[in-house]
């Protein structure tokens, strides 16, 4: 028996390196088809007018997210028609949500409105405050507590990086620049995808401070 030991001991450790060559090459499988999903994923969402750079493959999503069946379905999510620039205009010229504090036009004013996102069952309300004389001297503190945040989103939530504001005739024009961060989960794989979203908001401060008529445009993709 011991002059088999060797040998023994020899198939033993060829058996151990012909396992671990296994468990590499499923690992290398799997990888690759990984990587294979990702590409298409990232070709098909190129094709919609997403730029690749603004989606980040990550292995898990925590709280809510869009389940996508197939990569074709991503069309529902961003329809090529809608992902250019000046495409949805709303207007309103009735009421929005707006109401002067304590009746006096010296104090800021809430404004309030909320656009509907172009091609999806989802909204954006957006606020600010302003102060009504400080808008004619384009002082900094003319505009305050400027706030968004998506309505029926399932999980898509909308981050505010700038804003800014400008004189135009008797109206002012609001500009917000932000992102619609969507988190997907699409064919085993997961992806947060970032998509620029401007809002444009031309309203005017001068009427009736019951309700301020203005008119709005979300710009998707543009910074």
């Amino acid at each position: 028996m011991k002059k088999f030991m060797p040998f023994l001991v020899l198939m033993l450790f060829l058996s151990i390196i012909s396992c671990d060559s296994s468990n590499d090459d499923l690992v290398d499988a799997k990888n690759v088809e990984k990587l294979n999903k990702q590409k298409q994923i990232l070709n098909k969402l190129e094709d919609l007018g997403i730029d690749p750079k603004d989606v980040t493959f990550t292995d898990n999503i925590v709280g809510e997210k869009i389940i996508v069946k197939s990569i074709e379905d991503l069309e529902k999510i961003f329809p090529k028609s809608i992902n250019q620039e000046n495409i949805e205009l709303e207007e309103f010229t009735n009421k929005s949500s707006s109401k002067v504090a304590n009746d006096n036009v010296a104090q800021y004013t809430h404004f309030a409105s909320t656009i509907t996102v172009p091609g999806q069952s989802m909204s954006i309300y957006y606020e600010f405050f302003f102060y009504r004389w400080a808008l004619d001297y384009d002082s900094r503190n003319a505009i305050n507590g400027v706030s968004a945040f998506t309505i029926g989103g399932n999980g898509v939530d909308y981050y505010i990086d700038n804003y800014d504001f400008y004189r135009n005739l008797l109206n002012y024009v609001m500009t917000i620049n932000g992102n619609l961060r969507y988190p997907i989960s699409i064919d085993g794989q997961n992806a947060s995808i970032t998509r620029p979203a401007k809002i444009v908001c031309n309203f005017n401060p001068n009427s009736n401070f019951s309700y301020i008529p203005h008119q709005h445009l979300l710009i998707l993709g543009s910074k």
